[in-house]
């Protein structure tokens, strides 16, 4: 799961020394651009130098929607759970400082964004500013830079915080260093933003800053430029980016023996998944439905439960984790086991039952195909796989959700002649997608690290689900995949998919 939460407020605050006086009252909320910066040893009027001018920016962004998915397949307590929040750096004609750092803070008050443009004399006047958070509100302290712990009042940012995780009071804060001073900024902000969704930290956004220390020191910093929420190009405007792996690999389509696997039953009524139901009673939990798998006179019972996101039992969705080993010896029929079965031909079919616990209601009865994980002598062979999104639209819905189908084949391999065609089936590698525009932008990467793009697979093949909130509107944008196979990697576009979304 991939989803770009977009900004809905940002701007920078400063006490600027315009015409040697100090302008605390100015808003520059719909500039174009946040400027971090810092001026050593200023003059005012009427006193000569030492005075320090400095900015500090305030972001927002719009959670609602990961709120929303947190009751259902956002694990915000997983530890693969991503919060970053990304600016882009703007470049221009004026020098950069270098070797800096920043902290970031969630904020301890909400603030206005304000209309004013003027970056230049700063004559627009408003909240919120270096004073004000909104009109008729002051900050704790002028600059928003009052810390405290979560649960303190008349502060401005939370600097520590005991988010219930079983870690006690620790450091909120996430930093970055640049070195060129050029770099973007991309911070892992995890745990604020998932203390944020379960409710433990309000939503008021985040203060960026220099270190307390460089603040403070005798250097002058001027000027780190980042694209604000304003600019026209889509692209650069600051973002959250939140994923976690929530792949599922359902061995139905490919299941082997010697390896684990899992096999999942989704039950659906009419357009709506609704849980089983055996004696009146709703089937939920661990441990709370059986899967049977037979042949002859082998029979494996596996237990099987209810699918949990986050603490939140996800409702219709149950699954079972198995392994039969290719030397099992069980008997199937007589004195024949299931290790001669599969040293003889390779695979066996199952029957696989779902059932309550105590038998009594059958809810699938299918089949299971397992078979000995592909083995030689001569190196591996060799495979190049396409993949084709087969289910794609040209127009997505804003702030929506689609599930995306894939099929993988190998484009090098020749099946057997056979009297009656038969139906390919895809391949099931290690794959992850990505989306950029036509221009090559991405919005979502090939997110690896945590599998947040990693594709699931099922008995229908490959997919995963497309979240459109933050992919600009009316752009005309494409998928390419990220193959990880036999341990090759390569990338396949996907030249036949291009989409826009909204208007």
């Amino acid at each position: 799961m991939y989803i770009i939460a977009t900004a809905s407020a940002d701007t920078y605050i400063t006490n600027k020394i315009v015409d040697g006086l100090r302008v605390e009252d100015a808003n520059v909320g719909r500039a174009g651009t946040l400027d971090l910066f810092k001026l050593y040893d200023e003059t005012m009027s009427g006193s000569s130098g030492g005075h320090t001018e400095i900015s500090r920016l305030l972001l927002k962004f719009d959670v609602s929607r990961l709120v929303a998915l947190s009751s259902g397949s956002l694990d915000v307590g997983s530890s693969n759970f991503r919060a970053r929040i990304k600016l882009q750096s703007v470049a221009t004609n004026l020098p950069v400082p270098q070797n800096f750092s920043i902290s970031i803070f969630p904020l301890a008050k909400d603030f206005d964004e304000g209309f004013g443009r003027d970056v230049s004399s700063f004559t627009d006047i408003g909240a919120c500013n270096y004073i004000n958070s909104s009109n008729g509100t002051a900050w704790a302290t002028s600059g928003a830079y009052r810390s405290g712990a979560v649960g303190d009042s008349n502060i401005d940012f939370y600097a520590s915080g005991n988010l219930q995780d079983g870690l006690g009071l620790r450091n909120l804060a996430s930093n970055q260093t640049f070195v060129a001073g050029n770099e973007d900024l991309f911070v892992d902000v995890s745990d604020v933003v998932s203390a944020t969704i379960a409710n433990l930290i309000p939503n008021y956004g985040f203060l960026v800053a220099f270190t307390s220390s460089q603040e403070t020191d005798l250097v002058t910093r001027f000027v780190k430029r980042f694209a604000s929420r304003h600019v026209t190009h889509e692209s650069l405007r600051p973002r959250l980016e939140v994923s976690s792996n929530d792949a599922t690999f359902d061995s139905h389509a490919s299941s082997y023996f010697d390896t684990s696997g899992s096999l999942y039953l989704t039950n659906v009524v009419g357009s709506n998944i609704r849980n089983l139901m055996s004696a009146s009673q709703d089937i939920t939990g661990s441990n709370s439905l059986h899967v049977v798998l037979s042949t002859g006179s082998y029979t494996k019972v596996i237990s099987a439960s209810q699918q949990t996101v986050g603490g939140f039992k996800k409702q219709g969705s149950y699954f079972g984790n198995f392994f039969i080993s290719a030397q099992d010896s069980s008997a199937v029929s007589g004195t024949v086991k299931i290790s001669d079965h599969v040293a003889a031909s390779g695979s066996i079919v199952f029957s696989e039952t779902w059932r309550s616990i105590d038998g009594s209601v059958v809810f699938l009865s299918t089949f299971l195909t397992c078979s000995i994980p592909e083995r030689t002598t001569s190196g591996l062979p060799s495979r190049q796989l396409s993949i084709k999104t087969t289910n794609a639209r040209q127009k997505y819905d804003e702030r929506s959700s689609y599930r995306i189908r894939v099929f993988a084949y190998d484009s090098n391999y020749e099946p057997a002649a056979t009297r009656v065609p038969k139906p390919t089936k895809s391949d099931f590698p290690e794959a992850y997608y990505t989306i950029k525009d036509i221009e090559g932008n991405v919005y979502i990467p090939f997110e690896r690290e945590n599998g947040g793009t990693r594709l699931s697979f099922d008995s229908n093949g490959l997919f995963f689900d497309l979240y459109t909130d933050g992919l600009p509107p009316g752009k005309l944008m494409t998928v390419d995949y990220l193959v990880v196979d036999r341990q090759l990697e390569y990338i396949v576009e996907d030249k036949s998919v291009q989409f826009t979304v909204g208007a």
